[in-house]
């Protein structure tokens, strides 16, 4: 799309909005005026039919630059469409044909009487062309038709010059190894020209926000140009395959060129792809040779990994079927190594584009890759080079493929032993063996271990010979597993491979310090380092080290890029405030947070000309740091920057007709609600919850993208219901949460992605305690009875899908919830069936923390139950176990009060059934009450004492004074004990209850217990 034809459009289209202003405002005066209607209704007829003549004839004209922009496109439709339906409405009013008095005068008091449908239709239409015409003021505010001009003739003079300065990245036209699909040149001209010419001529185009299309001359005028070569490659790669030229072959070359490039600020990455774009479009126009096919392969795939930086996917998308169409040609005539080899990397960097949009098609797009890599490896064996090439190559299509698959969860437990086994693969063709000699089950299983040889020494040790680049790959390889291992949850694993691709990139930046891609890898290794799950896994020391060295990196790519980098620099800003919290230096992690709020210059756009341009990156760094105040417990500061990220997408949409509220958007609305319920402002809350419903809704967002902040505005508008005084109006707007849910949860046989989050909402619970609020205790008690019933039907249906989970937890919930309700009305039988179904449901993911903690919440009820009707045996039973469950837990995430309660309980059902049983067994009971509590505490001497303090109650009630005074004295020396080591470990563990017992049980036992 040529900018100059866009801008002189522009303005035009701007001349008509104030038309359209104007006739607004003509049509509201002439429909308030009764006396003058008709004639003024006569002449607004003509007025609006001519201006949308007027409107048809800008499109006709400028059909073709409009039809290249969807956002001018449909926006010249609506105001053609609005406009029609004002002429449509003032028709009548100006019929052309003589008309008698009566009628003239019907006509105007018909008008008279609708004059305010009317005035309501031309508000409407008002504030559309108010919005319109802002927007396209914005547009128009930075056209500069000379610097336009100067910028076709300067990119054509750099991109003539650019052909005889290639750099060495195109000197050897073969590809190797390291031609990776993170790597790739950015452009051929050299850094001063494209500095001057930045400076000089785009400088005002350039610095208008990139995430609002429409006002990004240049972005209009790169696609323009990619149009073009889209175009010629076409033509060329046709003539091509009907004079096929000779069989290219393939050589390997150096690739360690990409290692010495640095970060490049975004506007020159801009225009070396445009220089690119012209590039390509000169080489295209030469006739067909052979040595055209490598400078041509390259500097498309240059071109589109600078789209892929862009974000400009489906440009780069088209470019690569391209390619890939011509090279099955070229394989299907030649049927050779080369051919094959070319096809299969294009396709490895199809898959990589598409794992930013599909994540299907990447998986089958690698999937055809990884086919055609192992049957160039299974031909007669290729010379080294190019075996470590093709190796290289499958294992990257291999990691893609994994971490495509494991979104959906598929074959969970086979991704990261695959993953591991790609690394060995490509550790043999660069004839490593690190992977092949350490012990895995250590790496994966002992934290730290597993790299304390190479922690111990330089990582040349064990990189040998291995080229800079090749060390890269592995590096990447490594890191790539540690990704696929936090995807399933192997923490430990995850974080000891990190580690070794951490050692490897600090041995390549010291050799090139200045790498903008070793620099890059390495924060996101250092950032997956210091994730919340990752924290525990190291030294509070090392932590800040690999935070300080992640902050310092990033700080250097803000400068360069700021609105690029602000969100990785305010995410190292956060791990590194964690860190000196772990230090316990708390002023210093308080200047860190204060850094990290403060980057909102960072972030925002520059205004130009006075106009300030919102930014989609601005609303994204306020949401980070509205999520950073709620974590921090500061909810108020939480709310007033969720309101300024809603501020900037909803300026976004404004602006942009056709831009639509985002995922960010929702979930900075999300956050909003759960700041204001954290700030009990429940009123607000519901309300700015509803509006976020209303927004989803008439936008019709799909469900799994939105699926987490959906959740956390249900949950908040629920929970401040609940919190709220019980009234009616709570209980409909409940309602109408449930139902919506209800609906979303019914439907999911027709779409799955709606169950898949349908029940993960906490709803049925605070639905139930809202009812029972109410006083409607049987209304609460059928919902839940329905709820579960309906989990039931959905974890039986969905019982291999990964979000049985969270039906099971919702499920469990609900059981939790039942009980109580029913236990408060006595109805004991009832709730002992859901106490069983729920214990069942806990004993089958008892490894998980939610269901153990649920399981500790359930059992005693349960027990307390049965004891109650009398079923003591079926109490001790589940005791017994449930106490040897706890007591088999890692100490360091047992529950001390936990473990109490369960002695408790066992000595208590033990007791009840001596006094209720036959005498032997109920003595040998006894025997093994008191043995199986020692059993259970003899590793921990704090629990004792209260064993043996209940154990006397308990024999004393049994009237066996003397064992019951035993067992008081004992626990009387357990107490004395703890009160010498509260001073040195911290504890107060004798608490005020137990001292009360045993004040009330000496006196029980003064006949049979002598006082010291």
């Amino acid at each position: 799309m040529d900018p100059l034809s866009i801008t002189l459009a522009v303005v035009t289209l701007a001349t008509a909005l104030r038309d359209i202003i104007e006739t607004a405002n003509a049509i509201r005066d002439t429909f308030s005026k009764r006396p003058q209607n008709f004639r003024n209704a006569q002449r607004l007829a003509r007025w609006v039919l001519k201006t949308l003549e007027e409107m048809r004839d800008i499109y006709q004209e400028n059909k073709a630059i409009f039809d290249g922009s969807k956002h001018l496109e449909k926006t010249m439709r609506n105001l053609q469409v609005e406009i029609q339906a004002v002429y449509d409405l003032c028709a009548p009013l100006a019929s052309p044909i003589s008309e008698r008095l009566q009628d003239r005068f019907k006509t105007a008091l018909c008008s008279f009487w609708s004059r305010k449908k009317v005035e309501r239709l031309i508000s409407e239409l008002y504030d559309h062309v108010e919005k319109c015409f802002q927007q396209f003021l914005v547009l128009s505010s930075v056209r500069t038709e000379v610097r336009v001009v100067e910028m076709h003739k300067t990119l054509r003079l750099l991109a003539d010059a650019s052909t005889s300065n290639a750099s060495r990245a195109n000197r050897n036209p073969g590809r190797g190894q390291g031609d990776r699909l993170h790597d790739r040149p950015v452009g051929s001209a050299s850094n001063a020209h494209l500095f001057a010419f930045t400076e000089s001529s785009s400088m005002s185009m350039t610095r208008i926000a990139d995430t609002v299309p429409i006002h990004v001359l240049s972005d209009a005028y790169l696609r323009r140009e990619l149009g073009r070569v889209n175009v010629s490659l076409s033509s060329t790669l046709h003539r091509w395959l009907q004079h096929p030229p000779a069989e290219p072959e393939f050589s390997v070359r150096n690739q360690s060129w990409f290692l010495e490039a640095s970060q490049v600020a975004e506007k020159i990455l801009h225009q070396s792809t445009i220089v690119l774009a012209f590039r390509m479009e000169k080489l295209l126009s030469q006739a067909p040779n052979t040595l055209l096919f490598d400078t041509i392969d390259a500097t498309t795939r240059s071109l589109c990994w600078n789209l892929v930086v862009f974000r400009m996917y489906d440009e780069a998308i088209l470019l690569c079927h391209q390619q890939i169409d011509f090279w099955r040609a070229m394989r299907t005539q030649y049927r050779s190594r080369p051919c094959s080899c070319r096809l299969a990397e294009v396709l490895t960097f199809l898959g990589f584009v598409y794992s930013y949009k599909d994540k299907s098609q990447a998986y089958s797009i690698s999937e055809e890759a990884i086919q055609l890599f192992q049957s160039l490896l299974a031909d007669d064996e290729p010379d080294v080079m190019l075996k470590m090439a093709y190796t290289a190559f499958l294992n990257e299509n291999i990691i893609l493929q994994i971490l495509s698959q494991s979104q959906t969860r598929h074959d969970a437990n086979k991704a990261p032993q695959r993953a591991i086994d790609a690394g060995k693969a490509l550790e043999k063709a660069l004839g490593l063996d690190l992977l092949s000699e350490m012990d895995i089950s250590d790496l994966l299983t002992s934290n730290g271990k597993g790299v304390s040889a190479l922690a111990a020494g330089s990582a040349k040790i064990f990189l040998g010979d291995v080229s800079d680049d090749n060390a890269f790959s592995y590096a990447q390889c490594l890191y790539d597993i540690a990704k696929v291992q936090l995807d399933h949850h192997q923490y430990v694993a995850s974080n000891n491979f990190a580690k070794l691709a951490l050692k490897i990139l600090n041995h390549i930046l010291a050799k090139y310090p200045d790498s903008g891609q070793a620099q890059t890898l390495i924060c996101c290794v250092l950032q997956h380092l210091t994730w919340i799950r990752m924290r525990p896994l190291n030294t509070a020391n090392d932590n800040l080290e690999y935070t300080l060295q992640n902050t310092t990196l990033v700080r250097k790519f803000a400068l360069i890029n700021p609105q690029r980098n602000v969100m990785f620099l305010a995410r190292a800003l956060w791990s590194q405030r964690e860190a000196l919290l772990d230090l316990d230096r708390s002023s210093d992690a308080e200047k860190v947070y204060r850094e990290m709020i403060s980057l909102g210059d960072l972030a925002a756009t520059p205004p130009h000309l006075g106009i300030k341009i919102p930014s989609e990156t601005e609303g994204n760094y306020y949401f980070f740091v509205a999520c950073r105040h709620y974590h921090a417990e500061r909810f108020i500061d939480a709310i007033y920057t969720a309101q300024n990220a809603i501020h900037q997408f909803s300026a976004l949409e404004f602006m942009e007709p056709d831009y639509g509220p985002r995922k960010e958007h929702i979930n900075s609305l999300a956050m909003l609600c759960q700041s204001l319920t954290a700030s009990h402002l429940y009123d607000d809350a519901v309300s700015e919850g509803f509006k976020a419903l209303n927004i989803i809704d008439r936008f019709c967002l799909k469900f799994d993208l939105i699926r987490e902040p959906y959740q956390d505005i249900l949950d908040s508008i629920m929970k401040a219901l609940e919190a709220s005084c019980p009234d009616h109006g709570s209980l409909l707007r409940a309602k109408a949460i449930v139902t919506r849910i209800q609906g979303l949860a019914r439907s999911s046989e027709v779409n799955s992605c709606q169950w898949k989050w349908a029940w993960t909402v906490w709803t049925p619970i605070s639905y139930a305690e809202l009812l029972e609020k109410n006083d409607m205790v049987e209304e609460a008690l059928e919902y839940l009875q329905e709820t579960c019933t309906d989990l039931r039907g959905t974890m039986r249906w969905h019982e291999k899908s990964e979000t049985t989970y969270e039906s099971m937890a919702e499920h469990g919930s609900c059981l939790l919830e039942l009980c109580g309700i029913l236990e408060n009305k006595n109805d004991i039988q009832h709730a002992l069936e859901y106490t069983e179904e729920a214990i069942q449901l806990c004993e089958e993911l008892s490894e998980d923390t939610f269901f153990s903690d649920l399981l500790d919440i359930m059992a005693p009820k349960r027990i307390r139950l049965l004891c109650t009707i009398g079923r003591y045996s079926e109490a001790l039973e589940l005791n017994c176990t449930w106490a040897a469950n706890i007591h088999k837990a890692d100490p360091s995430q047992r529950n001390d009060a936990v473990l109490r309660e369960v002695l408790s309980l066992l000595a208590q059902a033990r007791a009840c059934l001596l006094g209720r049983e036959v005498p032997l067994p109920a003595i040998n009971t006894v025997i093994d009450a008191i043995s199986a509590c020692q059993m259970l505490s003899a590793d921990d001497d704090r629990l004792l004492p209260y064993i043996h303090l209940q154990l006397s109650v308990t024999y004393a009630n049994l009237e066996d004074f003397v064992v019951a005074a035993a067992f008081l004295y004992d626990a009387e020396e357990g107490f004395r004990r703890q009160q010498n080591v509260l001073s040195t470990d911290g504890l107060k563990f004798v608490d005020e209850d137990a001292c009360h017992t045993i004040v009330k049980q000496r006196s029980r036992l003064s006949t049979f217990y002598k006082l010291d």
